[in-house]
């Protein structure tokens, strides 16, 4: 993964990697454009589930703009989906330290949380796992205070007060979620959520 430049490569990889930065501007109109515009190529390729294909444009937006969020973004998705959730959160805060769209900043804060929340609910240290599942708290608190019209925030938030074993404040997200239209928790979530605690009145 291109996101590690203390990799050293050899010479035959940075030809190709000088002739492909060429093209992308060629193609673009600029180094910044064609890196955005390749970071929007490993999203599409992402949502249909070939994350081959993602990494390889993520990759490519990094090449032409490591000091573009995008990139780091998709590489903590693609890292979350495959169960490395503390590599992801690398890349996620890294992300995060770049961000320069503050539209964006929400959602990026929404998907890191779930890096911590993945390693919350799986380490066996109960302080540790605190210390994760606070962090994932703080993240999605953020996303609210920066949108509160962002619906996006209650469902992922519910689930890790869930698996932190929050049962009531869990119930008051998916309250919450329920006032954003399209943005209903699944039934399968609130019968598990209900047979831990009954929904309160």
């Amino acid at each position: 993964m291109y996101g590690y430049p203390e990799v050293e490569k050899p010479e035959n990889l940075k030809k190709a990697d000088e002739d492909f930065i060429r093209m992308a501007i060629s193609e673009q109109g600029s180094r910044e454009k064609a890196a955005k515009a390749y970071a929007m190529y490993g999203m599409g390729f992402a949502m249909k589930g070939d994350s081959e294909s993602a990494m390889r444009r993520y990759n490519q937006s990094w090449l032409l703009n490591p000091n573009s969020y995008l990139p780091y973004w998709g590489f903590g998705d693609l890292l979350l989906a495959q169960g490395k959730a503390a590599e992801a959160a690398t890349h996620y805060e890294k992300a995060l330290s770049l961000i320069d769209v503050e539209s964006a900043k929400p959602n990026l804060l929404i998907d890191a949380s779930g890096a911590y929340t993945a390693q919350g609910s799986s380490v066996t240290d109960k302080m540790k796992s605190a210390e994760f599942f606070n962090k994932a708290n703080s993240l999605l608190n953020e996303a609210i205070k920066l949108d509160p019209k962002n619906g996006d925030a209650y469902i992922p938030w519910a689930k890790s007060l869930y698996l932190e074993g929050n049962y009531e404040k869990a119930w008051e997200m998916v309250k919450k979620s329920r006032s954003f239209p399209g943005k209903q928790v699944s039934p399968d979530f609130i019968d598990k959520l209900s047979k831990k605690m009954p929904e309160p009145k």
